[in-house]
């Protein structure tokens, strides 16, 4: 037994156990190597996915923002060319009405006629007993001087629809390619790929929140935060600050009586308010958890909106709403740039039609409640303050242009706000005057205002206190005033331009009795107020308001930029939990689609052939439709008065005949009565005496003879009325056969130079048309065959002569290649206008907010990818640095207790001299002298410890319990690393279920569906095409689940398997080392019996 402890053996099971824990750390460390590589891919997809992210902000700017820009431009343009034509059509009417009636006048039968009625006319025609020969002629005369009419203004309309549909031609494809570009299915891809690219984002965020560091910087969030949460300005925060920033910003943890329950618990003076001190520990909260992180991205994003839509602003109202949006967030968090802007309103670098803009956008969003608020305090206030700090007359300059109706209206500014922005300006004037210590301004602001006035000595107070009501009223009597002359002009042209009878009934047979420029000449119109919305909203921004807009725009951006990342700092994330472009693409979708159905009817191939087709059918017809309804309106006047006139004459013949029998019974009365009286009276005298035979003689023979009378005369009557109605019927058929040779007569009759002229004269008054009645009455006198030219005015027959007349034009048309019937191609024209009229305004107003949506969304876009391009990958390779470094650390750590473990295996086996035995000698160190000593005493004395009492149990329990809280140590970071596979597990089976990072199919189908949307979608400024597309995906590590799913298994696999097992083979190389011990003992103690006796010992 001796000899087997001296003899050395090889200890297997140790070099198991030792071999078997380094394989299982070496490979737990491979797995975490692999782990951080995945890091690494995760950040390389992060820049990939940014630079797509940045690739379509900038495809919404360079392609749809752009398109949405030119087609608002020209379809502005368009609804001013549609009102030129309206207005063109009403003058066409006009002039053809003037005209015509011109000609009618030059008639003396038609005049009468058409001034008198059938019946007057008729008796002023028998009292002048004249002759008409040449009135039937007038028709193609006239006809012919309509044709002189419009042929000056009629080729005007002509190019007037071709510039129209020149213009909106161009606007109706792009409309209809956009039908296309945001069809069903397209849209529900795009939507497919906003919702998928959102859960990109959060994927990288979440996974960056976890491996960040964050809150480096909070004493840099608290500096930007504290303003925010101050919404009062006041340099402190006090409950209604709290409430207020819930409700700005929408934090829940902030309603209810949280806010007073926070400034108790963090109020340390008890003044009732936080101070900066204060809020450092308020948003430490836990309640409060990255509350600051919140609010600034928040303030930030916003703020990126802003600088998106004044950066692509080309309109005058566009830039004064997007720097009005910027005033009211800005003023929030700081004064100083504030203070920029309100120095560039006043120092008249500006125009003042959009400095009086930017004040009139303040004032709107003010009254609107609907719109986003930062802070509590009046912004326009405190922004007229710091503009009256720098030019002191610039708020009454602005006074012309807010006071003034007409420059509402010119700037196309709903005009139902300027009283309420007339008093809130006076109010703005009074707060600055204050703030400066100035006191009550001027009464020169009474005269500014008013326009009065005022004598020195009147109580100035008074005066100050009750102008913003004066104001108020005075902006609302000159709105009232205002409509009140555009209808009293919309009236005067109405009647200034059909005061005749053809022009209104021209204006009724093909307008339905309404101008066409009606609505824009009616002030109290809603479609008007939209057109001129429109119209005035349009107006281009001049060049210096541009360079302001860049200017605010670059200083918007960047300082929102520097913010974001702050947060990205702060959180670890690139936005907020709540943050999502699925909803913002939704909406502007919805906007655009809303736009494109608007135009549905009008934006296609058929539609625009349509739209040609009228304008040319107009061209080619109206002319002709005007002309018909010219001959329908002298012809009427015959045929009109014909049936009315034969019913005038048939009534005179027997009214005639009721007084001719009216005179014959009175004339039979008297006698009969006489007759009668002395008979009856001889008959009674005898039976009832003289007296009484007499009165009752006299009282009969009246009765009689009044009866007798009333008889004759009916019947008389009756029978002479129908004599002269079969008379009258007579001499009215023999006139059909006198106007059907009068009518072939005049046909070929020609006027004198003198009634060519009067023909030609256009646009008479009416006091001119009298006049030129007068002179034809005159001129009738001398014509004779009075009686005869009636009978052939008014026969029945002359129905066949306009039959005549019209089937001869329709032959006309008909030889020209014209369609026989006459289409309504005035009406299709007037109808198309009045549709366009109504739609564009409305297009416009919903191509603005898409628009708007557009531009906020690209600098959303652009913001959080720019800051998780910036911050993504470095954030990834930082952790694969030191993730390699610390479970390399770990690795080397875990490297010496094994070398140790398998050399004292060998020792106590008997290898490298073994366990020898303890000499009793004890001899003492050489005291050291330098460094190298120390360490070598150092040494000499921990192996003489081990060496000396390794056989002691202290010695040996000590070892065990470091070598347990070894075991222990390995076992809790073999905890760590299965927690940490779990989490690589969840990233690869989250992986699974965005399919757009995962399959290469998937990948290459949203990137196509983004470049069939945007053609100018590129990535890293390499434009996407149908070649390469296909490789964009593995190119730009778009496949970042592809990428990082097998090593994320695989590391998952191998940390949390062999570190389980490491930790397992650790415990048993503990208990290995206590049968190392045993061994050892028993051996040192054979080496000393063995030296005993041998006598060595």
């Amino acid at each position: 037994m001796t000899d087997s402890l001296v003899t050395p053996k090889v200890p297997f099971c140790t070099i198991f156990l030792v071999v078997s824990t380094i394989v299982c750390n070496a490979l737990v460390l491979l797995g975490n190597y692999w782990t951080a590589d995945a890091f690494v891919e995760i950040g390389v997809s992060t820049k990939g996915w940014s630079k797509v992210g940045i690739g379509i902000s900038d495809a919404l700017i360079d392609e749809l923002d752009e398109a949405m820009k030119n087609v608002s431009e020209e379809i502005l343009v368009s609804l001013e060319r549609v009102m030129g034509v309206q207005t063109e059509l009403d003058n066409i009417l006009s002039l053809v009405g003037n005209t015509t009636d011109s000609g009618i006048s030059n008639s003396s039968a038609l005049s009468l006629l058409d001034e008198h009625g059938p019946q007057k006319g008729m008796m002023l025609l028998q009292e002048m007993q004249g002759n008409i020969t040449n009135h039937s002629a007038l028709t193609t005369i006239i006809i012919k001087s309509v044709d002189e009419a419009l042929d000056v203004i009629f080729d005007k309309v002509t190019m007037l629809l071709q510039e129209l549909f020149e213009t909106i031609k161009p606007t109706l494809i792009q409309i209809a390619n956009w039908t296309n570009q945001f069809g069903d299915s397209v849209v529900k891809a795009i939507e497919e790929f906003s919702t998928t690219l959102d859960k990109a984002q959060k994927m990288f965020d979440q996974a960056m929140a976890q491996l960040a560091t964050s809150g480096d910087n909070t004493d840099v969030m608290i500096n930007n935060t504290f303003n925010l949460f101050d919404t009062e300005g006041v340099g402190s925060i006090s409950v209604d600050s709290l409430i207020s920033v819930g409700e700005y910003y929408a934090i829940s943890a902030l309603s209810g009586s949280k806010p007073y329950e926070l400034i108790e618990k963090y109020d340390r003076d008890g003044d009732g308010v936080l101070d900066v001190d204060e809020y450092t520990f308020l948003v430490d909260d836990p309640d409060l958890t990255g509350v600051m992180g919140i609010v600034l991205r928040n303030y930030a994003k916003r703020l990126a909106e802003i600088a998106g839509a004044v950066g692509q602003a080309t309109m005058r109202s566009e830039v004064a709403s997007s720097t009005a949006d910027y005033l009211r967030l800005v003023c929030a968090k700081n004064e100083t740039k504030v203070g920029w802007i309100a120095d560039r309103l006043s120092n008249n670098s500006l125009v003042g039609d959009f400095i009086g803009s930017v004040l009139v956008e303040m004032c709107i969003k003010n009254l609107d409640p609907n719109q986003p608020v930062y802070t509590d305090e009046d912004v326009g206030e405190t922004v007229t303050t710091k503009m009256y700090e720098y030019n002191n007359t610039i708020l009454d300059d602005m006074w012309v242009y807010i006071g003034n109706t007409s420059w509402w209206t010119d700037q196309g500014f709903n005009t139902q706000y300027q009283p309420s922005c007339a008093e809130m300006l006076v109010n703005w004037t009074l707060a600055a005057h204050e703030a400066a210590r100035e006191g009550y301004p001027d009464l020169a602001l009474v005269d500014v205002v008013a326009g009065v006035t005022l004598e020195e000595g009147v109580d100035k107070q008074k005066v100050m206190e009750a102008m913003p009501k004066a104001a108020f009223h005075l902006a609302q009597e000159s709105v009232k005033l205002a409509k009140l002359e555009k209808l009293q002009v919309k009236k005067q042209k109405r009647s200034r331009m059909f005061s005749t009878r053809t022009g209104q009934m021209l204006l009724h047979r093909l307008q339905g009795g309404a101008m066409a420029s009606r609505r824009a000449d009616s002030e109290d119109s809603a479609d008007s107020n939209a057109a001129s919305q429109a119209i005035g909203g349009g107006t281009a921004a001049l060049p210096t308001t541009l360079e302001f807009a860049k200017f605010l725009s670059y200083n918007a951006t960047t300082t929102s930029s520097g913010y974001i990342n702050d947060c990205t700092d702060y959180s670890g994330e690139s936005s907020n939990s709540k943050d999502g472009f699925n909803s913002k693409i939704k909406g502007m979708l919805a906007k655009a689609v809303s736009f494109i159905e608007t135009f549905q009817t009008y934006a296609s191939a058929e539609g625009i052939a349509m739209i040609e087709e009228k304008f040319q059918n107009f061209t080619v017809n109206a002319v002709a439709e005007v002309k018909e309804l010219i001959e329908e309106r002298i012809n009427g006047l015959i045929i009109e008065y014909e049936p009315q006139l034969e019913d005038s004459l048939h009534q005179a013949a027997y009214t005639t005949g009721e007084k001719i029998g009216t005179l014959i019974g009175s004339a039979l009365s008297d006698p009969i009565a006489e007759a009668l009286s002395g008979s009856i009276e001889s008959a009674l005298e005898d039976t009832i005496g003289e007296e009484a035979a007499t009165e009752i003689a006299d009282t009969l023979s009246d009765t009689l003879g009044s009866t007798i009378s009333n008889f004759s005369a009916e019947y008389i009557g009756e029978y002479a009325g129908e004599i002269l109605d079969g008379l009258i019927d007579q001499a009215l058929e023999s006139g059909g056969d006198i106007l059907n040779n009068s009518l072939t007569k005049l046909k070929s009759a020609k006027l004198t130079p003198a009634q060519a002229k009067k023909l030609k004269a256009k646009g008479l008054s009416l006091s001119q048309q009298s006049s030129k009645r007068v002179e034809l009455k005159h001129d009738l006198a001398s014509i004779s065959s009075l009686d005869a030219e009636i009978d052939a005015l008014f026969a029945s027959s002359n129905r066949q002569v306009m039959k005549a007349r019209k089937a001869a034009l329709y032959h006309e048309r008909s030889e020209a290649g014209l369609s026989a019937d006459l289409s309504s191609s005035w009406t299709d024209v007037y109808n198309l206008m009045t549709s366009f009229y109504n739609l564009i305004p409305q297009a416009v107003e919903v191509l603005k907010d898409a628009k708007e949506d557009v531009s906020t969304m690209a600098s959303n876009l652009n913001s959080i990818f720019d800051s998780l391009e910036e911050k993504g990958p470095a954030i990834f390779d930082a952790v694969e640095m030191y993730w390699k470094i610390i479970w390399g650390v770990y690795f080397l750590f875990i490297m010496p207790f094994c070398v140790f473990t398998l050399y004292y295996g060998f020792w106590a086996s008997g290898w490298f001299g073994g366990p020898q035995a303890l000499s009793e000698d004890d001899v003492a160190p050489v005291p050291p002298t330098d460094f190298s000593g120390r360490v070598k005493t150092l040494c000499n004395s921990c192996c003489h410890c081990c060496k000396g009492f390794h056989d002691t149990h202290t010695c040996f329990w000590s070892v065990i319990i470091l070598m347990q809280v070894m075991v222990l140590l390995t076992f809790l970071i073999s905890i760590v690393l299965i927690i940490i596979a779990g989490v690589e597990f969840m990233m690869s089976s989250s992986c699974a279920a965005v399919y757009v990072v995962e399959d290469t199919d998937s990948c290459t189908q949203a990137l196509e569906t983004i470049q069939s949307w945007m053609a100018t979608f590129s990535i890293d400024g390499n434009l996407l095409t149908n070649q390469t597309i296909g490789a964009a995906c593995d190119e730009y590590s778009l496949l970042t689940c592809q990428m990082i799913s097998t090593k994320l298994s695989s590391a998952a696999i191998y940390c949390a398997g062999f570190s389980f097992l490491a930790s397992v083979f650790s415990l048993q190389m503990v208990f290995d080392s206590a049968t190392l011990h045993e061994q050892a003992v028993c051996r040192r103690k054979a080496a000393t019996l063995r030296l005993k006796a041998e006598g060595r010992f």
